[in-house]
């Protein structure tokens, strides 16, 4: 903890996504207008009440102290997209454009067909006006994959992988297509995104869109608590009083959150981090006995490790300009993943080091009171040296439990962990999934912690992506040079490195537990051959002015079990043999990932690109589930004397 860190704040920020029809004939401009600017004044007033609830509910601003961004996810197609974003620019409403459109945009602009002149202009307008600050990405799709409808889908996975709050200008009654406004709006209710609908038929209305339990989309009149409701559960973390996902330990929720902002390893002076750093390296030498035991084992079994050469390695990159790109989209993330990554392990080595330590000071305070009993002359000095072992203990149970050790490092890795795959999913507008464990797992959902909300946040603030640029619009471009770079990323600059810690924890972990078990029988034989000693009527006497009669057989049968004892907690708490199993079944997944993405796509560059984003999706999916399932455990077994 030598480097000091500000831990991120996010700030406060709504990603209004929009879709509707590109034909608008027959539809009433002005109250479709009229309706659109209706509700983003009320969109903007239910973002200020919620914000100014926040600061008199809580004792601790969880933003930084700047205005809210409004960000407007947004194709710019003719028709409803185009009417929403002139409408946004038109009332000042300060939108930052995000425009996720499924072509280069020239190819984009030529499939424009009503009022074609009129709209591509209108889109130009609207990229280059300085005050929108527009991105475009580009998912550079062919002509095959427009016809098919693939096209407009891939671009309304990245819309609703990075919006709030969607937008929809529809009609009913219109036969979707795929790619469509119908099937993004149901994708949208499927996913939880909360949807307010216009009818064009009745463009005056605006109702809330929900799955009703016939699996349809049903439309409720959107009502300004209602609004307010929504607008609540997306800014303020869970438990504030307006948030609708308080629970039962919304208070627990708020306070974890006020300890994580407040974090005194971060914030805290020179004197607390120096401090900390000396508790750190006493606690973690305990812990790395473990490791280091493993180690050593591991040294006299050569062979048995992962070569991360043996797997496959994609075609070097030749575009640096891509390489600068994702570099600058990465860096926010990275920025803001590396003090909590610092922290998770700072928590967790005090843990594990801790629970280490109070294992073998318990069978450390058996030998001296052993030692007190049979070594008479030296008594008052065991007894003393049993005091301090059982002292120590004590301390470390009220620290662990005062300073909640356990409790930061599990939920701080999972913080730390989730923005390590958001960070690599950045680049291609996607969003690493927030999984929600099974029914009877619900106290532990991120979802429902203050982990979720902050996780959520700081990816509100980014946008979609978010990077430097010499001239505006700023455009990332999917093409085949961003994908060569952003595939050689994944697997080596992610995936292979997650290989090489997975790798790493099983051959150490499973070489602890061997040595463990070995050390074990040791201390089982050792007080086997005394107990037979005292059976056969062996007698090995010490100096009999200084030691009891017996001594030496009875300490050398009474102390090793409890040394045994102490060394099967460790494993046990440690748990070596599930971590190593578990870490051979992620390598063996990330060896398979890591095969199938290498290998580069024969495909258009839409659908390279649509492959590759699914294969990281599915790829940061399952290695948060793992995360999830790590935090789970660690939290239902924790030790009760750390």
């Amino acid at each position: 903890m030598t480097k000091r860190r500000e831990l991120a704040r996010p700030t406060p920020a709504i990603r209004l996504g929009v879709v509707g029809h590109r034909d608008l004939e027959g539809v009433d401009p002005e109250a479709l207008r009229e309706s659109v600017s209706r509700f983003l004044d009320e969109l903007r007033g239910a973002v200020d009440e919620a914000l100014g609830t926040l600061d008199q509910a809580m004792n601790l601003d969880p933003y930084v102290r700047e205005p809210a961004l409004f960000f407007l996810i947004d194709p710019l197609a003719e028709g409803a997209d185009q009417l929403v974003a002139e409408v946004a620019t038109e009332g000042g409403y300060d939108y930052r454009l995000r425009a996720p459109i499924p072509f280069a945009t020239e190819q984009y602009k030529a499939y424009f067909t009503h009022e074609a002149e009129a709209s591509k202009a209108m889109f130009d307008q609207l990229v280059d006006d300085p005050a929108n600050d527009a991105i475009l990405l580009e998912l550079v799709c062919s002509t095959v994959e427009a016809e098919g409808g693939g096209a407009y889908a891939a671009a309304a996975d990245v819309l609703l992988d990075n919006t709030d709050v969607l937008l929809a200008l529809h009609d009913p009654s219109r036969v979707g297509k795929v790619g469509g406004t119908a099937e993004t709006l149901m994708k949208a209710t499927r996913a939880g995104v909360s949807v307010i609908g216009v009818d064009v038929r009745s463009p005056r209305q605006l109702s809330v869109l929900r799955l009703n339990p016939g699996n349809r989309v049903a439309a409720e009149p959107l009502t300004q608590d209602a609004l307010r409701t929504i607008v609540a559960r997306i800014l303020l973390p869970v438990g504030a009083p307006a948030s609708s996902e308080a629970t039962e330990g919304a208070a627990e929720q708020i306070a974890r959150l006020q300890r994580f902002l407040a974090e005194p390893l971060i914030t805290g002076g020179a004197g607390a981090r120096a401090l900390a750093k000396t508790l750190h390296a006493v606690y973690r030498t305990f812990w790395l006995v473990v490791p280091a035991l493993g180690a050593i084992v591991a040294s006299f079994r050569p062979g048995r490790g992962r070569e991360v050469d043996s797997l496959p390695t994609p075609p070097e990159p030749e575009d640096a300009g891509a390489a600068t790109t994702i570099d600058s989209i990465q860096q926010p993330y990275l920025q803001r993943m590396a003090p909590v990554d610092q922290l998770a392990g700072f928590y967790m080595g005090l843990y594990q080091g801790s629970f280490v330590m109070n294992f073998l000071l318990g069978a450390i305070a058996v030998l001296f009171a052993v030692l007190a009993y049979f070594n008479w002359t030296h008594k008052s000095v065991w007894l003393w040296a049993e005091g301090l072992a059982l002292a120590i203990i004590l301390l470390n149970f009220v620290a662990s439990r005062a300073w909640s050790w356990h409790e930061r490092a599990v939920d701080y890795r999972f913080v730390a962990e989730y923005l390590r795959q958001t960070t690599m999913l950045a680049p291609l507008g996607r969003l690493a999934p927030l999984i929600r464990p099974s029914a009877h797992y619900r106290g532990h959902d991120p979802w429902l912690t203050w982990m979720g909300w902050y996780i959520r946040a700081l990816h509100r603030d980014q946008g979609v992506v978010d990077f430097d640029a010499p001239s505006a619009p700023r455009v990332l471009r999917m093409d085949h040079a961003f994908l060569s770079t952003m595939r050689y990323r994944l697997c080596e600059d992610w995936l292979k490195d997650q290989y090489r810690y997975y790798a790493t924890v099983e051959r150490r972990f499973e070489a602890a537990s061997r040595g463990l078990r070995a050390l074990m029988g040791f201390f089982f034989v050792l007080a086997a051959a005394a107990v037979a000693a005292h059976f056969v009527g062996v007698n090995v006497e010490l100096d009999e002015s200084a030691w009891r009669t017996g001594a030496l057989l009875t300490i050398v049968g009474a102390v090793p079990p409890a040394f045994l004892g102490a060394l099967h907690g460790i494993a046990v708490q440690g748990e070596l043999d599930l971590t190593a199993g578990r870490a051979k079944d992620m390598c063996a997944y990330l060896a398979r990932a890591i095969s199938e993405i290498a290998q580069p796509s024969d495909q258009p560059e839409c659908a390279a690109a649509v492959l590759l984003s699914n294969q990281a999706v599915e790829a940061a999916h399952m290695m948060l589930g793992e995360v999830l399932d790590w935090r789970i455990f660690h939290q239902t077994h924790q030790v009760e004397l750390t």
